[in-house]
């Protein structure tokens, strides 16, 4: 029920697109990029919304 107020906007039904990407830092940075990237999709699949990845 709190999530759905916080989503109550004219524009909170739509579609959203997330980039995530490494920066400078090497392997640290492309593994909290991974990480981060795993942790966004695993809460997608709890909360049942749909996911597309367009590219790796």
């Amino acid at each position: 029920m709190e999530i759905l107020s916080l989503f109550s906007g004219e524009n909170d039904d739509r579609n959203a697109i997330v980039a995530i990407h490494p920066g400078a830092g090497g392997t640290e940075s492309t593994d909290w990029a991974s990480m981060l990237f795993e942790m966004y999709k695993r809460w997608v699949t709890e909360e049942n919304y749909q996911i597309e990845i367009v590219d790796l």
